[in-house]
């Protein structure tokens, strides 16, 4: 028992620290409020962590051999059918073999190249298949950021959305994009820059409230703290959800291309290189040509396959059958 007195003894002075940390706060500002509740959480959690022993984690031969013919029973009666999430891209979708749960999945491109918008629309349809999103939008506003949604699911032209030349054949597609969002499960939060502490909290929140099956973290350079990507892969694992997180290359995406943050590139389980010409202007640019390619996947193929992007509605679309190549396995 002494090592729960241990636990005990700690759970008091993190009460009482807690007591002189908010009666002696000289600002009761939210942003104040928020830093003291995130502080108290992270004491809290490390506490428990401390004294916690994962029985999930640490199982016998023999136990782990009956969940394993659990999981290949499973998937023999679902056959062709992908595991986890589906991204709602045919091509890259086969190539992942669906977005499972527990796993971190990077999105990576050259500034402005659209992962945005491609972690958006996937996050979209995710969430028509009545599955709980998360976002974390630490580059834009929630009106902002749902208005690119609109933009997307209208379609409808996202100039005319900023300065309100909307046309009345267009109101019937703002409208009906709007009922399909305003009944989505998708938790959009704004909260500029965030720490890893506050992230694991609002983490906890959202998916004791909303059972979320998919988080997206937009995005990983404007986090406080370098190398996160352990962390990100460890809260993937501990709340069972698929963690995507969007980052930066080091220059335009190729075979040698790496990451500014070369932690995603140790713990990442899946890293999707987004590469998209910038520099096509005029009526050319209403459509343009995308490629993916699946750098790395733990759990199925890698290989490349090509996107269509139009522009003026920030939107992915799956390139026309007729013109499609086959991903390379």
């Amino acid at each position: 028992m002494s090592n729960e007195h241990a636990i005990l003894r700690k759970l008091i002075e993190a009460c009482t620290r807690t007591i002189s940390l908010a009666t002696k706060s000289e600002s009761y500002s939210a942003e104040k409020v928020r830093e003291i509740t995130t502080t108290v959480s992270q004491w809290v959690r490390e506490i428990a962590d401390e004294g916690e022993w994962n029985d999930a984690e640490a199982v016998g031969l023999r136990s782990a051999v009956q969940i394993a013919f659990q999981v290949i029973h499973a998937r023999h009666e679902k056959k062709d059918a992908l595991a986890g999430l589906y991204t709602g891209f045919t091509e890259l979708d086969a190539l992942l073999g669906g977005m499972r749960s527990g796993e971190l999945i990077a999105v990576a491109s050259e500034p402005c190249a659209g992962k945005s918008a491609l972690a958006a629309q996937i996050a979209m349809h995710v969430s028509t298949a009545e599955q709980h999103v998360c976002v974390f939008s630490m580059k834009r506003a929630a009106t902002e950021y749902t208005l690119r949604l609109i933009a997307a699911l209208g379609p409808i032209d996202r100039e005319h959305l900023r300065d309100g030349r909307i046309r009345e054949k267009d109101w019937p597609r703002v409208t009906s994009a709007i009922k399909a969002l305003s009944d989505a499960p998708i938790i959009i939060d704004a909260t500029p820059s965030q720490s890893a502490a506050s992230l694991r909290a609002r983490m906890r929140g959202m998916r004791s409230m909303h059972a979320a099956r998919l988080v997206v973290i937009d995005h990983l350079e404007l986090m406080d703290k370098p190398d996160l990507a352990f962390e990100l892969r460890a809260f993937a694992r501990e709340f069972d959800v698929t963690v995507i997180v969007l980052a930066q290359t080091r220059g335009p995406v190729g075979e040698q291309v790496r990451l500014v943050d070369r932690s995603l590139e140790n713990h990442a389980d899946a890293i999707l290189l987004l590469d998209r010409d910038q520099s096509i202007s005029g009526e050319s640019a209403k459509q343009q040509e995308a490629r993916i390619i699946v750098a790395r996947n733990r759990n199925e193929r890698t290989g490349s396959l090509k996107l269509r992007y139009l522009p003026q509605y920030a939107k992915f679309e799956d390139w026309p059958k007729r013109n499609r190549e086959n991903p390379t396995t």
